[in-house]
Formats: structure tokens, sequence, C-alpha cells
């Protein structure tokens, strides 16, 4: 009795299976794709993320065999062949996958985690699972469900949906993948998904190819297949577009924690923090703005007045309508001050490319300034270590990266890695960092500055000498076969007959001034400059 009584349960579960056969493949995909990922995002097992990605296709073989009371027919979910056009589509998250993999390892300090090849590897093995999902779960189970009631292509965008709910522990709980990331890139591969879907189901081959018509097949196929292609970038592509609009349009939301003085037409922001004389002045690298020097702010404000400005396009600042050099740059900052009754004299600080501009900066106005320091600055002639023949080769280099930079910037593909720029800032100048730095607006600054990089560099190398003024060089520490390099910062330190060279050790060229450790090297220095300026204190190395 109980035997019988057993069967008509197995049977019934069956039954429910087929009679419900998409609702019971959802819930069963969302479960075995959400209990994984949650435990996965908390320390980014791979493993378990592996497993999640292959929970389309689990569910597919376990519901396939439940409704038959039998093994799953794993030949029939493969639904092989298909159209050639099927497998040129699968060859967009590969190529997804690949360039964000080069564009994490190319990424700033602080987002590389992993080696390349395991990072290469595990985009390989993504890829195959994707693979495997499309043919097998959404393709092979679901696709023939939902065509039994509904279009193509509102089938198609159930699957989307589904997919991209299967990623919802991404968004709710990872730690190491924010909003941003999730919603640039998921409506990305929920379009390919989408497209993926529609391909499929207007290219299965129900007769078997037969070699005299393959090649002929194989090209009408590839035709289609590519035209498929095409809209299914066009759809990524425009998302993408639209989505870094709305952004950029956000990031306004911001509140500028400074001033804002107008200078020919155009903005330029400025922050000032602590008293007395005299007046620090905070030039960022470039690509910076005046969130990076948040630590040394805070330190040096209290022993004197610390001025931090973001430069044309940066931050808070507006963009200029024509690019700068340095000598426009330096008049821009000197109109600034004065406008914004910031009064000389001056101790200036540059980071990186600032190094230049506040040399400029001193032969301009050389009554202003009683004392300088570059943080692991840029030399005129660093171009000479590049490898290339000449300065102008270059130049157009970077007028060629940079253009190509500031036009991906227009499909937010450096949105993602903002929230990782500078891990060792305190979080509200983090959140302008992540706030402004992917913004179109930034990049268009970013391409303007290159565009005048050896303008700069022509003006920086003219300043020959700073006379006696105080004057410290304090870099990161450079590889032992980079002699070449010391050399040139121990010449910038020569600029002035009162120059030293520090070192900070363990700091890199981003960390010296965003980690508060190496900061505080960096502030402490700054205190020397102008304790020096005050006493006539000689700086010794």
């Amino acid at each position: 009795m109980s035997t019988a009584s057993s069967v008509p349960s197995s049977v019934s579960f069956g039954s429910l299976i087929r009679r419900h056969p998409v609702a019971a493949y959802a819930a069963l995909t969302l479960v075995l794709a959400w209990v994984p990922m949650a435990a996965a995002v908390q320390v980014l097992s791979i493993p378990f993320l592996l497993l999640a990605a292959m929970a389309p296709v689990i569910a597919a073989l376990l519901l396939d065999g439940a409704a038959q009371n039998a093994a799953p027919n794993f030949r029939a979910l493969l639904r092989l062949p298909t159209g050639v056009q099927w497998y040129v589509l699968l060859g967009v998250p590969l190529l997804w996958g690949g360039i964000f993999t080069v564009l994490d390892q190319l990424a700033p300090d602080g987002k590389v985690e992993y080696p390349l090849a395991l990072m290469l590897l595990f985009t390989v093995v993504m890829v195959y699972a994707f693979w495997l999902n499309e043919q097998i779960g959404w393709r092979g189970y679901l696709l023939p469900k939902l065509r039994v009631t509904h279009s193509a292509w509102l089938s198609t965008a159930i699957i989307s949906g589904l997919y991209l709910l299967t990623f919802l522990p991404l968004h709710l709980f990872s730690a190491w993948i924010d909003s941003a990331t999730f919603l640039t890139h998921m409506p990305y591969l929920a379009a390919v998904v989408a497209a993926c879907g529609w391909v499929w189901h207007h290219t299965q081959v129900v007769h078997p190819l037969r070699p005299r018509r393959l090649i002929a097949q194989i090209g009408c196929s590839l035709a289609r297949g590519l035209w498929a292609l095409v809209i299914a970038l066009v759809v990524m592509l425009g998302t993408a577009y639209v989505y870094q609009g709305i952004a950029d349009t956000g990031s306004d939301a911001l509140v500028a924690p400074g001033t804002l003085v107008e200078i020919d037409g155009y903005r330029l922001h400025v922050q000032c923090t602590g008293a007395g004389s005299p007046t620090v002045i905070l030039e960022a690298g470039a690509g910076g703005f005046s969130a990076d020097w948040y630590w040394v702010q805070q330190q040096v404000s209290t022993q004197t007045r610390v001025c931090a400005y973001d430069r044309s396009g940066y931050g808070w600042s507006d963009l200029a309508p024509t690019p700068s050099d340095g000598m426009k740059t330096a008049q821009d900052l000197h109109t600034l001050l004065a406008r914004a009754d910031i009064q000389p004299p001056y101790v200036m600080v540059g980071h990186s490319l600032g190094g230049q501009y506040i040399r400029v900066f001193a032969q301009a106005y050389p009554a202003e300034v009683v004392g300088m320091m570059m943080v692991d600055p840029a030399h005129p002639d660093q171009w000479e270590l590049t490898g290339m023949e000449s300065e102008a080769m270059v130049q157009a280099s970077m007028n060629m990266t940079y253009a190509e930079m500031a036009e991906l910037a227009r499909f937010g593909v450096f949105r993602p890695y903002a929230s990782k720029l500078r891990p060792g800032l305190a979080d509200e100048a983090n959140r302008a960092v992540a706030n402004f730095w992917p913004t179109t607006q930034a990049w268009d600054a970013v391409r303007a500055e290159f565009s005048q990089w050896a303008a700069l560099a022509g003006q920086a190398r003219a300043v020959t000498s700073l006379g006696d003024i105080p004057l410290i060089v304090i870099r990161a520490p450079q590889p032992a076969d980079a002699a070449e390099w010391t050399k040139r910062y121990d010449q910038l330190a020569d600029l002035s007959t009162n120059g030293a060279v520090r070192v900070v050790e363990g700091a890199n060229h981003g960390t010296i001034v965003s980690e508060p450790q190496y900061a505080a090297q960096v502030s402490q220095a700054v205190l020397d400059v102008i304790e020096a300026s005050r006493t006539g204190r000689s700086l010794t190395n």
C-alpha cells in the first residue's frame, strides 16, 4: 500500500514540473545561483562563483530528468547543431571578458588582485559556462517552453530578465562589486543573452548539413549572424552611452566643499583650510584634483593655511573652452588666488605632473613663491626613457591614446574602477574621486591636458634655476635598475641651491599621497619647507 502511494506522489511531482516548467525552472535556477553566489561574494570564492554560473545548466538537467522520471536527455537539451551565426555571437562575451580582464590589469593601484594568467583562465572558464548555460539551460530547456505561448522576442526578454535576477546577490551583498559596476555591466550581458536567444531561435538547423551546400549555408549564416552581432553591439553601446550620460548628470549633485571662482568665463574650485603664512598651494597630478590631497591638507593645515584647487575640467572646476599649457595654467591659478583673496607668500607643492606646473608658476611669479616641494614629480625630459625617437612622437602617441580613452569614457568603460582608484583616502575624499574620475568631462580634461604635454615640458625645461628657495623633491623608491630616474630626481633638486631629495620607503607613485602613513611623511616635508622659508634654514639630504 505504501509502495502504491509513493508512485502517484512521484508522478504528481513530474506532472507538476510538466505543467509549470517555466516557474519551476526559474525558482530552481535562482536558488542554485543565489546560495553559492551569496557565499562567494563575501570572500571572492572562484569555485562558488563557477557553481553559481552553472546554475541554469544544473537546473535544466535536474528538471528534465524529474519531468521524465528518468535521466535527463542531454543530447536533446544541447540541441545541436544550430546556425553558424550562433557561434559567432558567442564571441561577444569572450570579447567582453577579455577586454575587461586586460583593463582590470591596467587599472590603478588597489584594483588588481590576481595574476593575469589566472584572470584569463577564469574568463575562459566563465565563457565556457556561459556557452553551456545558453545551449542547455536558457535555450535548450527554457526557450522551447516559453515559445509554446510567447513570441520569440518576449521569450528572450523573459530569459534576459531572469538572467539578471541570477546575479542579484552581486548587487546586494558584494563588498567588491559596487552598484556602478553592476548597473554598467549587467545590461550589457542581458542584451547579449536576449540577442543570443533570438539568433538561436531563428537559426536552428532542422535538417543535417550536406557537404555540397555547407559553404553556402555557412556564408549565409555568417552574414545573418554578423548582422545580429552588430545589432547586439549597438544595443549594448547605446545602453552604456545613456547610462554614462545619466551618471554624469548625477555627479553634479556632490556639493563643492570650497569656493568656485570665475576665470575667463569658466569656474575653478579652490578649498582652503587652516590659518597662517606662508600659504601652501597644492597642485594635483595629471587626472587628479583637490580630493587627492585629503591627508596632506588635513595634516599641514594644523600649522598654516593650505589651499587645494582643481585645474580646468577636474573635480568641481568647469572645463575650459581650449586646452591650457603650463603658462596658461599658471596664469589661471594666479588669477584664482587673487580673486579668492588668497594672498602670498606661497609654498608650492606639486604631485607628478603638478611638479612641472609649479615649476612654471615659480618662474612666472618669483616674488610670491618662498618654497617648493615636488612629490614624485614628472621630469620634462622623461620621454627620453620611453624608447621613442623624439618628443614629438611621444606627443602624437599621447594625443591618440587619450583621445581614444576620452571616447571610451562616453560609454562608461572607466566607471567600474572608480571606487578602487584611491583605496587609502578617507571615505569622503574617495566618494569625490569615485564621483568625478569616471565622468566624460574628466576624461575630456585628461585629453586636453595631455595634448599640451610637450608644451608644458618645454616651459618647465626653460626653468633652469629657482635660486636659493627651499626645495624638497620627495619620491617613492626606484628599482635598482632605474638609475636614470634617480638621476632625474637629483637634477630637479639641483634647481635650487637649497634643494634636497627624500625617499618615502614602501610608497609608490599614487600611494605617496593617498595612503595616510606615506602622506604623513609628505606633510612633514612640507612643514620642513615652511620652516626653512621662515628661518632661512638650509635643507640637507
